[in-house]
């Protein structure tokens, strides 16, 4: 079952065509290694790599962010590193500084304290959370904090936003959610490559995946509702020929555009 507002294989040859996204039920499998891409007590645990519908027996989509292993290696590290400090402390500076060269030592002290630093920060943004989407909208953990975002009245509520990596031949495609007030979030949805037709096209596929799953289980529903992107034109006019390429205009009343 297909979404009547996903982006359709366009006659153009100009626009990229797209696989449907409306929701197909996932076959369960005889071993389970990972949660990845399964429904589990009606959880969803997304798998971005899949272009297949989301299963509609799925009650929310749960993206597992952080790492254990990550936090605990990098604050293992920022342990090892201070240990010359408690040292300090104990015995006197000159435990752990050469008297015949004391400003190369406390240099070398200072760059260790500053690693020290971003190891800690580091093992926090690891920390493992969950963002989901459900009947009650997008909720995004940023560290301790919950943000909740409505679900958008219109597919185009749902973008992607090219990021080149400068000096690197990259291509970063990044799905966003736009706010009503016109201020977008990220979803945790990332791809890179070289290509960036081959980029945009994998991430564009995941907002339609998740669109037509929102739509299928009654979650939101398109309204024609457009919203543009606030601050600089530039984001909302390369948001604009992104529409146009993938024919998701259709449900565009360019009035609404044009009032920001």
């Amino acid at each position: 079952m297909s979404n009547l507002h996903d982006p359709q294989p366009a006659e153009d040859s100009s626009r990229v065509s797209l696989p449907p996204a409306a929701g197909e039920r996932i076959e369960p499998q005889k071993e389970i290694a990972s949660k990845i891409g399964t429904v589990v007590d009606g959880d969803y645990y997304y798998d971005q790599n899949d272009e297949k519908p989301i299963p509609l027996e799925a009650e929310r989509i749960v993206f597992e962010k952080g790492s254990t292993f990550m936090v605990i290696l990098s604050w293992c590290l920022a342990l090892f590193l201070s240990l010359p400090f408690p040292t300090m402390l104990t015995e006197g500076t000159d435990a752990v500084i050469d008297t015949d060269h004391p400003l190369i030592w406390s240099f070398m002290l200072g760059g260790d304290l500053l690693i020290i630093v971003l190891l800690i920060i580091h093992g926090f943004l690891y920390f493992p959370s969950t963002d989901c989407l459900d009947s009650q909208g997008i909720t995004l953990s940023i560290l301790s904090r919950k943000i909740q975002i409505p679900w958008p009245h219109s597919r185009t509520g749902l973008y992607v936003r090219l990021v080149n990596q400068i000096g690197r031949g990259l291509q970063t495609a990044e799905v966003k959610v736009i706010r009503p007030d016109g201020s977008s979030a990220l979803l945790p949805i990332t791809f890179r490559g070289v290509d960036s037709v081959k980029t945009e096209r994998n991430a564009v596929i995941q907002c339609s995946r998740i669109w037509g799953w929102a739509v299928a289980k009654g979650y939101t529903q398109e309204s024609d509702e457009y919203i543009p992107l606030a601050g600089l034109g530039v984001q909302q006019s390369l948001r604009r020929r992104q529409e146009e390429r993938y024919g998701l205009r259709a449900h565009v009343n360019d009035n609404q555009e044009n009032l920001q």
